[in-house]
């Protein structure tokens, strides 16, 4: 076996364990990209890995299995497998997507998340019900929540660092202090050199919000007369536009912000951001980590999160049912365990065919 195959063998487990560092994970991505046998051989690697769980991967037996195959490396393949390498190579562009559902790695081609790439843009899109982490060229990682889409350039990192987003994501920003890592929304742009925050904006939604767990980043919107006003962001702050257009699913800590600002009427700040000075972020992240967390949630709101998270339609016949709020954790529950939780609390009845779900109120 080549020096050069063995290390890379260590590095691809080391990363399945999840013990990389940011630059080596960089290094993989790079390395990934290089050469479609190389996807190959990680693709190999994985299998064996999830085969066995990852119990005993390191034992003689286990270790043998990969070197045979390294030994021949680059092996014989059938068509199938040319296929499958090439498009493989075209769709992945050095991204690594762990799907967070399964807990299994795999690339693009082989989840849900669905994954294209032109001559200039490549774009990542996740499907309602999933939930994708996301390794970018730089060493940067971003998790996509339920129906959102990631583009960027395919030069990226070479000169600068830019990302539009649809929907939700989690970033995880590696420092670069000659390259800002900027994401783009429809409405604001934001900059950072290396931090960590959220950033939430569905097309379909009135707000757009950017909440900061570490670093600091700086939130720009054109104004009226077309000039840029910026806001800076400090950790545990929380930045909420309120878009001209669209439905508006204000959460209590952004209505608490507006009266302190003494704002009674959303459509006095539209097209204008609110600053939160302090959140607990927790209640805004975590459904990176497979947990959904309501504060006093609006069941409009409710209603929303829940469709994008099961991946399920929501029909609701009454509109009085929107006085009720809802606090509580969904992490392991299925949607027939939430539709009975929100049945003891209000009353409601309620059916469930297939990924549709219609609600009444109980007369």
């Amino acid at each position: 076996m080549k020096a050069n195959n063995e290390n890379q063998v260590a590095l691809i487990v080391k990363f399945l364990k999840g013990h990389c560092e940011n630059h080596e994970i960089g290094n993989l991505s790079e390395w990934l990209r290089s050469n479609p046998e190389n996807l190959r051989l990680f693709d190999e690697i994985s299998d064996i890995w999830n085969a066995s769980s990852g119990n005993g991967f390191d034992s003689p037996e286990a270790l043998n299995r990969v070197k045979g195959r390294i030994y021949n490396y680059p092996p014989a393949k059938s068509q199938n497998h040319r296929k499958r390498d090439i498009y493989a190579f075209l769709r992945v562009a050095a991204i690594i997507v762990l799907v967070m559902a399964s807990g299994v790695i795999a690339y693009v081609v082989a989840s849900k998340t669905k994954g294209t790439r032109s001559d200039t843009i490549t774009e990542i899109s996740v499907p309602m019900g999933s939930k994708s982490k996301i390794l970018l060229p730089d060493g940067s990682k971003v998790t996509l929540n339920s129906g959102s889409i990631v583009r960027y350039d395919n030069q990226f990192n070479l000169q600068e660092r830019e990302v539009t987003i649809e929907g939700e994501a989690y970033f995880d920003v590696i420092h670069d202090k000659h390259k800002p890592f900027i994401v783009r929304t429809t409405d604001i742009t934001i900059k950072v050199l290396g931090t960590v925050f959220n950033v939430k904006a569905y097309p379909s939604e009135g707000s757009v919000e950017t909440t900061l767990i570490s670093g600091s980043l700086i939130v720009q919107k054109k104004s009226d007369n077309n000039s840029t006003e910026e806001t800076v962001l400090l950790p545990n702050q929380r930045a909420t536009y309120i878009r001209k257009q669209g439905t508006i699913f204000l959460n209590d800590t952004d209505h608490e912000s507006m009266k302190k600002v003494k704002i009674d009427n959303i459509e006095h700040i539209k097209g204008k951001l609110l600053l939160t000075k302090k959140v607990e972020t927790d209640i805004f992240t975590s459904w990176k980590d497979n947990r959904l967390v309501f504060r006093n949630e609006a069941f409009q709101n409710l209603v929303v999160r829940l469709e994008r998270w099961y991946g399920v339609e929501i029909f609701v016949s009454d509109d009085d049912l929107n006085k009720y709020h809802f606090n509580g954790i969904i992490e392991n529950e299925t949607i027939q365990d939430v539709m009975q939780f929100i049945n003891y609390t209000i009353p409601i009845d309620y059916t469930i065919k297939q990924n549709k779900i219609t609600i009444k109120k109980k007369k």
